[in-house]
């Protein structure tokens, strides 16, 4: 049971990924100004606090959320040692702290941006999400700490059996869902083209298709910034939905659905990205259409995301770990 908790290791990979992820987000396209540090200071000064009525709370409100990831993932490798609540506390002011630093060299940056401006509600956004992360750590660690404890050190802990009948409910499905794919399939191909294409109109030419190659983006969520916030995480939302179940369906094919998350991993990343690849590229035949790669990353993110932690899930299934029940008994 030790192992439901993620190595310091990883927690350091996840507070790193969510630090780069946030400077991506909010320094795209990367395409810098002329302006002079005096003027940029001078500029980031004289930014004023907002009306309320004047705040966009969609847009703020999904600034919230791109810094939640950050002050979870801060916490939880800052505070992996640490046991005692003062200590906790202290952790989370330190994310905090780190949160405002980064929401306020980012809006600083951003002069140097084109359509990028400082805002005071951007900066009170992310510094609220890094602390909410931060707190969420905070209030949900230490018990998930002592659930997993508790099933490590006695065979009956809740935790362990409660793990188990999900495992077995899940592989008592797993069969009549595999049988039922077949007639999933041709509904959930309609919904990939209906989403990324509309079903047309198409131009289906070749040449004309290869001509218009300019227009895919190449750099991920590019088109994010040519949006709110709030348009790009409906958007992520939207395409992290529609591929879930591809990473269902390779655990459903997979022959051991206990396997580690290697092999697993690695075949829903490749079915999610030949799947997203074949219908972004399909947008070079739409009169319209404008191939982007976010579409692939978010894809294979979406579907190896899910196919691990259901592998994880199966791993916790006695019949296939080999073990026997929980409370020691066994069906042989």
């Amino acid at each position: 049971m030790g192992k439901l908790l993620p190595s310091p290791r990883v927690l350091a990979w996840c507070a790193w990924l969510s630090l780069a992820g946030i400077l991506y987000l909010t320094l795209l396209p990367f395409q810098f100004g002329e302006v002079s540090l005096a003027r940029a200071w001078e500029i980031y000064l004289s930014i004023s606090v907002p009306e309320p009525a004047s705040i966009n709370y969609p847009q703020w409100f999904a600034n919230v959320v791109m810094f939640l990831p950050l002050g979870f993932f801060w916490a939880a490798w800052l505070g992996w040692r640490v046991r005692r609540r003062v200590g906790r506390l202290v952790v989370v002011a330190g994310v905090a702290l780190l949160a405002l630093a980064v929401t306020c060299v980012v809006e600083f940056l951003q002069i140097w941006l084109p359509y990028r401006y400082p805002a005071i509600a951007d900066i009170s956004a992310n510094f609220l999400g890094g602390v909410l992360g931060g707190v969420l750590w905070l209030l949900l660690w230490p018990r998930f700490e002592a659930a997993v404890a508790a099933g490590r050190t006695a065979q009956e802990g809740r935790l362990r059996r409660q793990l188990c009948h999900a495992a077995e409910g899940v592989e008592r499905a797993r069969e009549p869902l595999r049988r039922a794919l077949v007639w999933i399939c041709p509904g959930y191909i309609l919904l990939l083209v209906a989403f990324h294409h509309g079903f047309g109109p198409y131009h289906l030419e070749g040449e004309w298709a290869w001509e218009r190659r300019s227009v895919i983006r190449w750099i991920p969520f590019y088109a994010h910034y040519h949006v709110s916030e709030w348009a790009a995480l409906r958007s992520v939302l939207a395409h992290l939905a529609l591929y879930i179940p591809l990473g269902g369906a390779v655990w459903l094919l997979s022959r051991r659905p206990a396997q580690r998350f290697g092999q697993l991993g690695l075949m829903a990343a490749l079915c999610a990205g030949l799947v997203a690849t074949g219908m972004e590229a399909g947008k070079l035949f739409l009169v319209t259409g404008r191939p982007d790669t976010s579409g692939v990353v978010i894809a294979v993110v979406a579907a190896v995301t899910t196919a691990w932690l259901l592998g994880a899930l199966s791993r916790q299934n006695p019949a296939l770990r080999g073990g026997s029940p929980p409370g020691g008994r066994s069906d042989r």
